[in-house]
């Protein structure tokens, strides 16, 4: 799970027991899941569908990135990019 953050908080991110590093480089198959948490399986599914019709192996990691506030909007409407 990443989270960016600026490269003058590292030291703060570190004192908190965080790790940093950077993220991947390269091309990416990209996803954005509507709705609940609980049903980004489907997504995950989809998306190995997508790389195995294309050929490619994914790789073993993949990243989340949450796109809105669970406390602001209701479930159905959470959009989650998965890379």
């Amino acid at each position: 799970l990443g989270f960016p953050i600026p490269p003058d908080e590292e030291q703060a991110a570190h004192s908190a027991g965080l790790s940093t590093g950077g993220a991947m480089t390269g091309e990416a198959l990209m996803h954005i899941h509507r709705g609940p948490y609980a049903r980004l399986g489907e997504a995950y599914r989809k998306m190995e569908e997508d790389l195995d019709a294309r050929g490619l192996k994914g790789p073993s990691d993949l990243w989340e990135l949450y796109l809105n506030d669970p406390d602001e909007c209701p479930a159905n409407e959470l959009l989650t990019q998965i890379l």
